[in-house]
């Protein structure tokens, strides 16, 4: 399981984000989302920020699509640690 997190650098709520992440201990995988087209339009991310939590396989167990806060953020992280 894990996070990804769709941004653009120039950003501010995805600066934000990125940081509330981080305050939290989340790991992520930080993705820009013009340097990624292919994959923001095989998962059909078209804003940012949009985070995704995808399995293993790459399936979206749970999408995104707004800035987190901080509950969100806790509830993402007791499920990526189990």
């Amino acid at each position: 399981m894990k996070l990804l997190l769709f941004k653009n650098s120039s950003c501010k709520t995805c600066q934000r984000q990125e940081e509330l992440l981080k305050q939290h201990g989340v790991q992520y995988v930080p993705l820009e989302l013009f340097k990624n087209r292919d994959l923001a339009r095989r998962y059909g991310v078209t804003d940012v920020p949009t985070s995704l939590l995808v399995d293993d396989d790459n399936n979206v167990v749970k999408r995104y699509n707004f800035p987190l806060n901080s509950k969100q953020i806790e509830n993402i992280n007791v499920f990526l640690q189990n």
